[in-house]
């Protein structure tokens, strides 16, 4: 287990190094970024000012050393050109709330759509299978922003049950967590469902039911353990995307998290700041896939041998 690991890590700080390679260049592949970050009647003083603040100044190596200097050893990924802030302040002012989030849904999410998948696998081409088949089929058809505006529309505009935006008590979760979870749940279910059909086919389980063991026991102690592992997997995959796919959900909310910190960003040409977040990104993507990684070969010791 312990090789395992050590092998596990030592390709995510690969990942990760290569990661800061390509965050580090695509900007400058695009141009010089002072052109973006001042406005078009700024003088030519004002570009060489700017690009002395930001390091431009210096070679592509030397600022790369710089770069990974200043993030390795004291956490520094500059200063907002926008805001005038750190921007490591700025995203861990933000994040918590994008965390909050993703960790709500993630917690509805995960066991509705492995109940429903459950349900649907052993009431095949029955009523739970329908619904769970529904659930799925919508869930993949109606993108978020669409469901997000229709929530709005329903539940604030016209009902006058829930806060259209912002982020406070219970009932402002109640529709971004529908909104951002709805596609994951689709997957969660199906894949679920799909994953327990194969199982349960298998002589494994037959030879069980036929020495006499509990339907019960057959199912949630033996299938869906097996069942499970690629359900782990994705949700994995899935907790990585609710924290770093919420820019759409984020900004219809008005919600104060990371993605709309990167829509502002982004909309404001804010060169250091999104270089920062999509490296705070794929490090939470890479993250979250060791511990699925880890979970994975518990789950499967048969994994650990390769």
């Amino acid at each position: 287990m312990v090789k395992y690991l050590l092998k596990r890590i030592g390709i995510v700080l690969v990942t990760l190094w290569l990661l800061s390679i390509v965050v580090f260049i695509l900007p400058r592949v695009a141009g010089d970024p002072v052109y973006l970050l001042l406005p078009n009647e700024a003088t030519e003083e004002d570009r060489e000012e700017l690009r002395e603040e930001l390091g431009l100044n210096k070679s592509v190596p030397e600022q790369y050393l710089i770069f990974m200097t200043d993030v390795v050893a004291h956490g520094d990924f500059g200063e907002s050109v926008y805001l005038k802030e750190p921007v490591t302040d700025l995203i861990i002012d933000r994040f918590p709330a994008t965390l909050k989030l993703a960790s709500v849904t993630f917690a509805c999410v995960m066991p509705i759509g492995i109940l429903l998948g459950v349900l649907a696998a052993i009431r095949k081409n029955r009523y739970p299978d329908v619904l769970a088949r529904s659930v799925a089929v919508l869930g993949q058809s109606l993108p978020g922003f669409w469901v997000g505006i229709m929530l709005i529309l329903l539940l604030s505009v016209t009902w006058d049950l829930l806060p259209t935006s912002g982020m406070g008590g219970a009932d402002t979760y109640v529709m971004p967590v529908i909104t951002l979870g709805w596609v994951s749940l689709a997957g969660v279910t199906r894949l679920t469902r799909s994953s327990m059909l194969e199982v349960m086919g298998t002589d494994y389980i037959t030879f069980l039911r036929a020495r006499g063991v509990a339907e019960r026991s057959v199912i949630l102690k033996h299938a869906l353990r097996n069942a499970a592992i690629p359900v782990v997997t994705m949700g994995a995959m899935m907790f990585g995307y609710l924290l770093t796919g919420s820019i759409v959900v984020e900004s219809v909310f008005t919600w104060p998290g990371m993605g709309r910190l990167a829509y502002e960003s982004v909309s404001r040409a804010d060169f250091p700041l999104i270089q920062a977040i999509v490296l705070f990104y794929g490090v939470i993507f890479i993250s979250v896939n060791l511990l699925a990684d880890t979970f994975y070969s518990w789950l499967d010791p048969r994994i650990r041998r390769t």
